[in-house]
């Protein structure tokens, strides 16, 4: 499994694919990190605020099989996905609009993008232990 530079995840299975979310999510952290350093970011804060423009996102649109699409994992996943873009976006728009300080507070722990971002990532780990079956319609 990769991200390659298109922006695309690569991945042999569900469970993989999740994998390189998780990869993918926390590449985002490095990316605002970066943005704060520099003041500048190859995306914009109307896409960073978007959830499917991501490769992990148009999988969540297009890719997992409809059988997962019925679990509860998926429509969590889902919504915590749309939440953490929503807080990558806002401290995004801090670090490139000079709020270089209240970039960096925004991103420490007890923050909404602190919070949102664990919840994703707890929520991808528990959803990888169950995606497979929920595909084959073996689960809820």
């Amino acid at each position: 499994m990769d991200i390659n530079g298109g922006g695309q995840i690569t991945a042999v299975g569900h469970d993989e694919m999740i994998d390189a979310a998780l990869a993918a999510h926390e590449s985002w952290k490095h990316r605002l990190r970066a943005a704060i350093e520099t003041g500048t970011c190859e995306i914009s804060v109307d896409t960073a605020a978007l959830d499917d423009q991501c490769a992990f996102g148009r999988w969540l649109v297009d890719g997992v099989p409809w059988r997962a699409r019925k679990s509860w994992d998926y429509t969590n996943v889902k919504r915590l996905h749309a939440a953490f873009h929503q807080e990558a976006a806002r401290v995004l728009h801090l670090a490139v609009n000079g709020m270089t300080r209240e970039a960096v507070v925004a991103m420490t722990n007890s923050t909404p993008f602190a919070a949102a971002s664990e919840r994703l990532g707890y929520a991808l780990m528990d959803w990888r232990q169950r995606i497979d079956a929920q595909a084959e319609g073996l689960r809820p």
